[in-house]
């Protein structure tokens, strides 16, 4: 009997190994398509953004491109493990049909919402304004015209003229033919005569006042003299850095001997590149004539006055051309802020069209997936896969939405700002010539 128990034991120790070596065996010699198809099932899919700024960076999916079907899709998803539970399926669809949005996250992050029109738009172009005036100062402005002398109304109204000037403008006050007298033996002291009496700064009553003082009417009328001078005190003050004006007041032609025209002319191709205005006080026609060729080769305007009033007239229609153009210019450049800022909101506001677009199309997508996913038993509750990606679509809706809201307020804040500073920098610009 123990000899039989024995042997058994014998055996089934013989079996047992036996069966040992053959599944080492078999493990040996597995096909290597089903350890592929093993190494498959263990395939891990990355998990999913749950933030709306990573949402839009983890695409674009594996399948989403411009060969996408949904036969790939089916293809693509025959191959995913089975059992997946509500988060895997949720990872994979996202994985293989996330939209691509990284141009669209990165447009909203680069957007320059600022405004800008272009500062050269600025009457004179942004430059300094110099005005040279050049007061004729022979014995002739000593006649009256009503109540008072020419050279009292061209005083005062020079004076009023000036002090209305914009802010940081320059002005420049030359007299000419203020010595000897209008006689034959004073003849050539006269000529000669043209001095600067108020140098080219800003406005200062009391300073300007002071210079109109210092001289009356004697001698002859040195015009050409005096416009050559003015070229000589411009220099430096080029034409791309001030802009420059000149207003010749005189009552008479020139008398000695000089080329007021040429004069101009000289000074107008000049690196100062100045402008030559004449005003004509109480001229006869054959005097105007002859004036209005110096304002013609200077590139400015000629101007006849008669009285005090004309002259009063005159200068003020100077001053409320430049009040006109700078309403003219912050109307233009108001508009053209509001114009700007419309294109960029029309702009704004397409692309956030089109990310909201592709907002629904991955929710479509992603919920085929999903159906599919169920069809191929590879999820038991597509339902709450799908719950998720409503989740998702939300977020992303909220986030673009969002959005799209401030780059809109920061478009419109930015051109009211500039809006408001164009009616500021105009209101202090025509105060000043109040």
């Amino acid at each position: 009997m123990k000899k039989y128990l024995t042997l058994c034991i014998v055996i089934m120790s013989f079996l047992f190994l036996l069966s040992a070596c053959s599944e080492s065996t078999a493990s040996k010699n597995e096909d290597p398509l089903q350890k592929e198809e093993k190494k498959e099932e263990k395939t891990e899919f990355p998990k999913a953004a749950t933030e709306a700024e990573d949402m839009m960076l983890e695409g674009p999916g594996k399948l989403v491109d411009d060969n996408y079907s949904e036969e790939a899709m089916k293809d693509a998803f025959a191959k995913i493990p089975n059992k997946l539970s509500t988060n895997e399926a949720y990872d994979a669809v996202i994985h293989y049909l996330a939209e691509d949005y990284k141009e669209d996250y990165k447009y909203y992050k680069n957007l320059n919402t600022t405004i800008e029109v272009p500062v050269s738009d600025k009457p004179g172009n942004g430059k300094a304004l110099n005005v040279a005036i050049l007061l004729d100062s022979s014995g002739s402005m000593a006649a009256k015209a009503g109540s008072k002398t020419k050279m009292e109304i061209a005083k005062e109204a020079v004076r009023n003229y000036a002090s209305k000037l914009p802010q940081g403008s320059n002005v420049m006050l030359r007299v000419y033919g203020q010595k000897g007298s209008n006689a034959d033996s004073d003849k050539k002291v006269s000529c000669e005569s043209t001095e600067v009496v108020y140098k080219l700064n800003t406005y200062n009553e009391d300073g300007f006042q002071n210079s109109l003082d210092k001289f009356k009417p004697t001698g002859w009328t040195p015009i050409a003299g005096a416009i050559q001078a003015a070229q000589k005190d411009l220099v430096g003050q080029n034409g791309d850095k001030a802009e420059n004006l000149i207003y010749v007041v005189s009552d008479g032609v020139e008398t000695c001997d000089g080329d007021p025209a040429a004069a101009a002319k000289a000074i107008a191709d000049s690196p100062a590149k100045a402008q030559v205005n004449v005003i004509g006080f109480d001229v006869n026609n054959e005097g105007q004539q002859s004036l209005r060729k110096i304002a013609q080769a200077g590139g400015g305007e000629y101007h006849s006055v008669n009285s005090a009033a004309d002259f009063e007239k005159y200068l003020l229609g100077e001053k409320n051309k430049l009040w006109l153009e700078w309403q003219s210019w912050s109307d233009e450049n108001f508009m053209q802020a509001q114009q700007i800022a419309s294109d960029k909101f029309n702009e704004v506001q397409n692309r956030h069209s089109e990310v909201l677009n592709k907002i629904v199309e991955e929710k479509d997508r992603l919920e085929k997936g999903v159906k599919l996913l169920g069809e191929l038993k590879k999820v038991k509750n597509g339902f709450e896969v799908e719950k998720l990606i409503n989740d998702r679509y939300n977020t992303l809706v909220d986030y673009d939405d969002v959005t799209f809201k401030t780059l809109q307020s920061e478009i419109e804040d930015n051109r009211d700002a500039l809006q408001e500073a164009i009616e500021n920098k105009r209101n202090q610009e025509q105060d000043s010539l109040d």
